[in-house]
């Protein structure tokens, strides 16, 4: 009987192995999708505001959204968390103002690092708000995240940009919205959480948009804009597959591939380099994440 178990066995780890290799692919598709996006909105900085570019991504969201939970019974979407969904819309969209403006203003690299700042971020949130304790691993990721996002900031230096603390900001308002989500999930189930946000989102977002936004996009700008809804969606709906299928412990290095896209993407179109600071902090951020990331096994 136990020699028999060993094909059981080594089936069971190929299947894991092949889990893993298809979510590391979704992910590295899925981050390349929102690197497009990061590129998309760059392009348009210039002539078109944070307001256009930040509702339509918000209506194509929800607009792919729809399709999804067509299944559904209208009886699941019966919520009583309404304040919270509104608050992590609230949230959300702040967070997406303030992060497309950084990344107009900013290499697309640094801005994508500053971005992935929520990682170090998140668990002082949760600490707050959810009072969850804080390891001395999580510590450890955390100090050393810090320190990275430090070198690519360079505070005290002539190359130090103050924008980038409004990246930072993002992140912050990035963090709250995740938080909110740990703190619905016990009662709200994934796709009442993913459906309150799209159509809050896009109500919140399509207010300044209608009122501030003296003529509407046409032509090639409409297509961007079009173009950021659907590369925003398809990098989430990825990234989501990604994390249904393997363990964030395997996978959650691909996050980083995003800003390997965005300094290549950079470098391509608008001649950006990145400085040896900037290196040294992705360095630190990237290894920040892996220790995170990283779990004692059980025995």
């Amino acid at each position: 009987m136990r020699r028999a178990a060993f094909p059981m066995q080594n089936l069971a780890a190929g299947s894991m192995k092949s889990d893993a290799v298809r979510g590391a692919l979704y992910l590295l598709i899925g981050e390349f999708f929102l690197a497009l996006m990061v590129a998309l909105i760059k392009l348009l900085s210039p002539d078109t505001s944070q307001i256009a570019m930040v509702f339509f991504r918000n209506l194509f969201g929800l607009l792919a959204l729809l399709p999804l939970i067509a299944h559904k019974r209208i009886a699941t979407l019966k919520t009583e968390r309404f304040g919270m969904h509104f608050f992590r819309a609230c949230t959300g969209v702040t967070g997406m103002y303030l992060y497309f403006y950084v990344i107009g203003h900013m290499p697309m690299a640094e801005a994508v690092l500053v971005r992935l700042s929520v990682a170090f971020i998140l668990p002082i949130l949760t600490w707050l708000w959810l009072r969850e304790r804080i390891t001395l691993r999580t510590f450890l990721s955390i100090l050393l995240g810090f320190v990275g996002v430090t070198f690519i900031l360079r505070p005290g230096t002539e190359a130090f940009q103050p924008i980038a603390l409004i990246g930072l900001l993002a992140a912050v308002f990035q963090g709250e919205s995740v938080v909110a989500i740990r703190k619905m999930s016990l009662t709200e189930p994934g796709h009442r959480i993913v459906f309150y946000f799209g159509l809050i989102a896009t109500g919140i977002s399509a207010i300044p948009f209608f009122l501030f936004t003296p003529t509407y996009p046409s032509g090639d700008t409409l297509y961007y804009l079009i173009g950021i809804g659907i590369t925003a969606t398809l990098g989430q709906l990825f990234i989501t597959e990604a994390y249904k299928i393997a363990n964030p412990g395997q996978i959650g290095l691909y996050t980083y591939s995003c800003v390997i896209y965005a300094a290549a993407i950079g470098w391509l179109f608008w001649d950006e380099t990145l400085l040896l600071s900037t290196l040294i902090g992705t360095a630190l951020i990237i290894t920040a994440g892996l220790v995170n990331l990283k779990r004692p096994t059980t025995k």
